[in-house]
């Protein structure tokens, strides 16, 4: 028997065909084929930051569906406010245009001033990456005048005076009678590193295992005098947090609230994000691909020989949440903190050159 089709029913037939060609199209081409991502690190080359960056861009292609190549581009500068500002202002929006920065840019955004042109709230978050708290480290020579208010002072350095060590080492001032004062300008980790090991400064934080290493057992010139998180560390147990050392002073709650506000980055290190208006099927495929490099074995023993073994991934979706908590703060904690900050000399914006020694 001959069989007749309506042309109704053949008209249906060949829009169901035409879709499942343009589905299967799609399936064959995925959004990031032949696209070339550029993953932008807001720090300068060699630290422990970019070389975890280099190890996520090393890894993320595999995981994103089409395999795009995936390239570094260093922004240096300002605490990380450099690369932030050309985030925002000229990132592509189709995806390609990755952020790779840290979380000590929420203090620059807090801080404001004028040189703050990004905005880390409309960023769409990718993910983060929580490493082990930021212990303080202290060359052995200077310990003798650490807690002698006659000696001369013993130097913290840092880059911007907003960095996790120096708020410690502001709290312990205030609360704990430490001998401290601070020189900012440090262009980055790297070269404060360099300043501690040539005596230049006699105080520095970090949580770079590999530079943890090299001084505390290799040159065996430092040791360690406190750590930022809540919780301490199980490779440095008996050394106390700040926390529990400033619980049992009589803070005032203005200041207290200061210094949460100050460590309000503390439950991210590195974050990876996209622009503001940038395409929502890139976002997703980001964040999904972000996921997996995550739990890849190669991601966790590379990053884990340079950062340490705890790490913790954090969603987009979750970072989005804490960088919100981080970056909302009543005027009057922002007014105690520049007031705190003002007391011990260290900026309120842009952090000044530090001037190099005749040689």
């Amino acid at each position: 028997m001959t069989k007749v089709w309506r042309s109704g029913t053949v008209a249906a037939l060949v829009a169901a065909a035409t879709m499942a060609t343009a589905t299967s199209g799609e399936a064959a081409s995925p959004y990031y084929e032949g696209k070339r991502v550029t993953l932008t690190i807001s720090n300068s080359a060699g630290g422990g930051m970019d070389t975890s960056a280099r190890h996520v861009a090393k890894i993320l292609g595999k995981h994103i569906p089409g395999n795009p190549t995936v390239v570094v581009k260093n922004r240096p500068g300002g605490g990380h406010t450099i690369g932030n500002n050309w985030f925002q202002a000229k990132a592509k929006r189709d995806g390609t245009d990755v952020l790779y920065t840290a979380s000590s840019v929420i203090d620059q955004f807090n801080r404001g001033g004028k040189r703050i042109k990004f905005n880390p709230q409309k960023y769409n978050f990718v993910g983060s990456i929580k490493f082990a708290s930021s212990v303080v480290l202290m060359r052995n020579e200077a310990a003798k005048r650490l807690k002698d208010p006659s000696a001369k002072a013993v130097v913290v350095g840092d880059t911007d005076g907003v960095r996790t060590h120096t708020a410690v080492t502001v709290m312990a001032k205030r609360y704990l009678g430490d001998n401290f004062r601070w020189i900012v300008g440090y262009k980055g980790g790297k070269e404060l590193r360099l300043a501690m090991q040539q005596g230049e400064i006699d105080v520095w934080g970090t949580k770079n295992q590999r530079q943890l290493n090299n001084l505390l057992k290799k040159r065996k010139i430092a040791q360690v005098i406190y750590q930022s998180g809540h919780i301490r560390r199980t490779d440095f147990a008996k050394v106390p947090t700040i926390w529990e050392l400033i619980a049992k002073k009589n803070v005032p709650s203005s200041e207290m609230d200061a210094f949460k506000f100050w460590m309000a980055g503390e439950p991210m290190d590195h974050i990876v994000a996209l622009p503001s208006g940038a395409n929502s099927k890139a976002v997703e495929i980001m964040r999904e691909a972000y996921k997996k490099v995550a739990l890849d074995p190669e991601f966790l023993r590379l990053v884990g020989s340079v950062m340490g073994k705890n790490i913790t991934a954090i969603t987009g979706q979750e970072t989005g949440r804490l960088m919100l908590v981080a970056t909302t703060v009543s005027k009057k904690a922002r007014a105690t903190l520049n007031k705190i900050r003002v007391e011990h000399g260290l900026p309120i914006g842009k952090a000044k050159k530090r001037k190099k020694k005749k040689k």
